[in-house]
């Protein structure tokens, strides 16, 4: 609590004041101050956050991220049985698709992302997945699938917008 003038100096971390613990923070040169009209609540924002992706065994990849729905993994390795972890809190929506990704042949396509029985929660309660096999050259993508249905939401609204003001 803000106004909890007893605690304020063990509130944000037990061994530190308050200001000496945003000192701190102001030093780390990936996070910057926000200023967001208050002056008892200090927002930092990470600039340049990095995904948290794992592979077990470990494989050499590239990754391509369109946006937080949709990341695209090319390997320049071969490997059999790989484990794969993203630091997303777990959600069954989480598909990977090998191969050429296209969000429309998502809703039609049967069969289009890997089997459900691939993907679990660890007991952090994060994504993972299991790929048989990857070889070099390999594409898979990793899609919240939930997007497709806003992206249709998306077209059918603008349609409905254009139709609206123009006829």
């Amino acid at each position: 609590p803000l106004d909890d003038k007893q605690n304020e100096d063990s509130f944000f971390s037990k061994d530190l004041p308050r200001q000496k613990f945003i000192d701190l923070l102001k030093e780390l040169k990936y996070l910057k101050p926000l200023n967001i009209g208050t002056k008892e609540l200090i927002v930092f924002e990470n600039e340049n956050p990095k995904l948290h992706f794992s592979f077990q065994p470990n494989v050499q990849y590239n990754v391509h991220c369109q946006n937080s729905t949709l990341c695209q993994f090319t390997f320049n390795s071969t490997a059999k049985s790989v484990k794969f972890s993203f630091s997303e809190s777990y959600h069954s929506g989480w598909k990977l698709h090998t191969g050429e990704f296209s969000w429309w042949n998502s809703l039609w396509k049967k069969n289009y992302f890997q089997p459900d029985k691939y993907h679990t929660s660890t007991p952090s309660n994060i994504n993972e997945f299991l790929l048989p096999e990857i070889t070099e050259g390999t594409q898979i993508t990793l899609y919240f699938s939930p997007q497709a249905y806003m992206n249709i939401g998306t077209i059918v609204s603008a349609t409905t917008l254009f139709i609206s003001l123009f006829f």
